[in-house]
């Protein structure tokens, strides 16, 4: 009979390893997939509706996807600039 393994701080840096590779690798990975088509939902949209639960009101999810030609440039640039207002100056790297 095998002895159970024993927990080791070499083995708890691997764990760590391997989740910190698995997550880059998944987001690689879901990245490359939505470059082609749209995700059919996001954690926003699930979370919208729990709260609404909480809050007593019905919220469903309601969702229109637009192509980049039918939205205004100045729409894009706003969203940008919502996250990050020198993105488009620091040759998209903060140094």
């Amino acid at each position: 009979m095998q002895k159970p393994k024993k927990f080791t701080f070499i083995g708890f840096i691997k764990l760590i390893f391997k989740i910190i590779v698995l997550f880059i690798l998944g987001s690689v990975f879901l990245v490359a997939v939505y470059t082609v088509i749209n995700p059919p939902i996001t954690p926003l949209m699930l979370i919208r509706p729990i709260e609404g639960i909480f809050q007593g009101k019905f919220v469903g999810i309601d969702k229109d996807w637009k192509d980049y030609e039918d939205i205004s440039p100045n729409v894009l640039r706003a969203v940008i600039s919502a996250e990050d207002g020198k993105f488009l100056r620091l040759l998209f790297f903060l140094f």
